[in-house]
């Protein structure tokens, strides 16, 4: 399936149970071997934290970081993200950064799972329904 995000730009979309791939056709072949990497990786979490993802993460192989420009917004306290997690790989990244990278965004993304749900309307509910100390999910986090 094909999508075209901005500057017409033409990106690939390979769906398994965990993940949701997005490429440009010349990073088809890296797909295997990243997904290898991130697999593995993902089970280690799932298995420390004793929680798996509802829903597959969604992961933008680029070739350079300025492909996938998204804003930093700084998060209040008691608020929560309702975005889906969207993690970015570079493919001239080592397989040890790559590796590093994702367990570090996988965290924040479970974890914020775990906590709030994993659709809209779960994370509305549960975040009017607990407050949540500020340090507690960056803490899960980098745990």
């Amino acid at each position: 399936m094909l999508f075209s995000f901005s500057h017409g730009q033409e990106w690939i979309q390979l769906v398994n149970q965990d993940f949701v791939y997005y490429f440009k056709p010349e990073n088809r072949k890296l797909v295997a071997p990243i997904d290898s990497v991130l697999s593995s990786q993902l089970k280690n979490i799932q298995r420390t934290l004793n929680y798996h993802a509802s829903n597959p993460i969604d992961v933008f192989i680029v070739n350079k970081a300025a492909e996938m420009k998204t804003e930093k917004v700084k998060k209040q306290p008691g608020s929560v993200s309702l975005l889906s997690g969207q993690i970015v790989i570079n493919v001239h990244a080592s397989t040890q950064d790559i590796a590093s990278l994702f367990r570090k965004e996988c965290a924040k993304i479970l974890v914020e799972e775990m906590m709030y749900g994993g659709t809209f309307q779960d994370k509305v509910k549960t975040n009017n329904l607990i407050s949540l100390p500020e340090w507690l999910i960056p803490g899960l986090q980098h745990y």
